[in-house]
């Protein structure tokens, strides 16, 4: 007789909300919604708000932190924006983490910290090797022949040119390959 009972009252517990079964939020939907009216903002105290709205409703939203990072960076506040690279980076799922990685190397790079971004970078280029972006590999590969230019490493340089050439490149992207060859050749 209990048994039957709780049956009973799990059954109508399971009923509420109208669905079958229980009625869960969707928290990453409402951590995107946050994220997206982030985005939109104008105001940087108001978007690390939201982003930080987002976070409550999923700890885990790497593009919440990576949103926070952005902003931070536009502020100035290096210190906020290194740590939620790094928290972008490590939540990111592996398939899109290479996109996470190129940020935070872009944001290195002009910073001038130029070997920290190639770490990055490598990394990027590993984990596109298992999930290729075009558009994610020619950005990637572009910046670290850049990186390697600065770092006179020529031979390095031109097989990262060599490999944004056969990934899928825009006209802008186009000419700086063409420019970083130029003087990667004539420096070799």
């Amino acid at each position: 007789m209990r048994a039957t009972l709780a049956a009973l009252a799990f059954l109508s517990l399971a009923g509420c909300g109208g669905g079958v079964g229980f009625q869960r939020p969707d928290y990453a939907a409402q951590a995107q919604a946050r994220c997206d009216e982030a985005d939109a903002a104008g105001d940087g105290e108001r978007a690390l708000s939201l982003y930080g709205m987002a976070l409550d409703a999923d700890p885990r939203c790497a593009r919440a932190y990576l949103g926070r990072a952005r902003v931070f960076e536009a502020m100035g506040r290096a210190v906020h924006a290194e740590r939620a690279y790094a928290m972008a980076i490590e939540t990111a799922q592996d398939d899109v983490r290479a996109r996470y990685l190129l940020a935070r190397a872009l944001y290195l790079r002009k910073a001038g910290r130029i070997e920290p971004a190639v770490r990055d970078l490598d990394k990027a280029v590993s984990l596109l090797a298992a999930w290729p972006v075009p558009d994610v590999v020619a950005e990637t590969r572009l910046l670290r022949a850049e990186c390697r230019v600065h770092l006179h490493a020529w031979e390095g340089a031109l097989e990262d040119l060599d490999a944004a050439d056969r990934a899928e490149l825009n006209s802008e992207q186009r000419e700086r390959s063409r420019s970083m060859r130029i003087r990667a050749e004539a420096s070799k």
